[in-house]
Parts: C-alpha cells; structure tokens; sequence
C-alpha cells in the first residue's frame, strides 16, 4: 500500500520480504524506515489508531515477488472485538514498533554534527530525579545506571542501559 492511502487491511507476509518507506511532508524521500520478513504483520497500526490515511507505504523488494495474507479492515475489527485478549495483544505490539521507530529516529538524530555529545565519568550524575525531562540520550558506549529515590531516601536501581539504547524525555524507551 502507498502512504497517504486509505487503510482498508491488515497484511501478513508469508513470503519475501518488504521494504516499509516513508517520504516526509517536504517530499524528501522515501526514506526506508524498517524491513519486514515473513511471518510479520503490517498495516494494523492505522487501524488501531484509528488514523483516515496510511503514515508509510510498504513495497515487496524481494526480486521473487512476495505473497501475503489479507484481513479485511471489517473482518480484523470483528475478530479484535470476538478476542479482547489478542485486541491487548496487538496494542503492545503496536507500542512497542513505535518506540523502536522513535528510537530509530533519535539514533538518527545523534549522528548530526548539531547534536550535543557528553562524556561522563565513572559514577558521574547525568540528570537527577526531579530535573525535567528535555532530552533524550543515546549511549554512545559504556552503561548507565538509572535510579531512583524512595521516600525514605534509599537510592534504588531501576535498569542498566547499554551500548546503543535510548532514554530520557519520558523514560526508558
């Protein structure tokens, strides 16, 4: 399907693989935002959103052709509503490609010359619990530890971030 196109399905790809693309609004691009093998799913998100137009276009790069299941929009809206468990299901999922697209995007980002790089030191505090949240950071190499306070002012660790993950704005992502 073509970016802007009305969603009308849910697809699943059972054979070749699929190039998702995305052209911005100044007409730059496509850009390729992600790829799909079979065995994956694709075009719920409008769907579940509820969006009037599709927000990327999805073209089979496999030289051999592709071959994909098709869902109806009616026929997936009947079996989310029959299965509130898979409905559950679905919107994880369809969280969860949407921090990998932001994450993605602000690895981007950082490998701007305008994007402000900072080396800390051993046990050096980036932000404090508190401080507002303006920034997301990508660790460049090495860890972060994040922590937080309780309130009898026990400092708790909550996660160890590694060498390519992203944080900040509103928390891990």
């Amino acid at each position: 399907y073509e970016q802007g196109s009305a969603p009308t399905a849910v697809y699943l790809l059972a054979k070749g693989h699929c190039r998702v693309e995305r052209t911005t609004k100044g007409g730059e691009g496509p850009t390729v935002v992600s790829e799909l093998r079979p065995g994956e799913h694709f075009g719920d998100g409008a769907l579940l959103e509820g969006r009037s137009r599709r927000s990327v276009s999805v073209r089979c790069a496999d030289p051999a052709g592709c071959s994909v299941g098709v869902l109806s929009k009616g026929a997936f809206e009947a079996t989310l509503s029959a299965e509130p468990a898979l409905h559950d299901t679905f919107e994880v999922l369809l969280a969860r490609r949407g921090r990998a697209r932001l994450r993605r995007r602000i690895r981007e980002v950082a490998e701007r010359e305008d994007c402000q790089r900072r080396t800390l030191a051993a046990g050096e505090v980036l932000y404090q619990q508190g401080d507002p949240a303006d920034a997301y950071y990508l660790v460049d190499s090495g860890s972060i530890e994040t922590s937080f306070r309780a309130s009898d002012g026990r400092k708790l660790p909550a996660h160890t971030l590694r060498t390519g993950e992203v944080f900040g704005g509103s928390g891990p992502l």
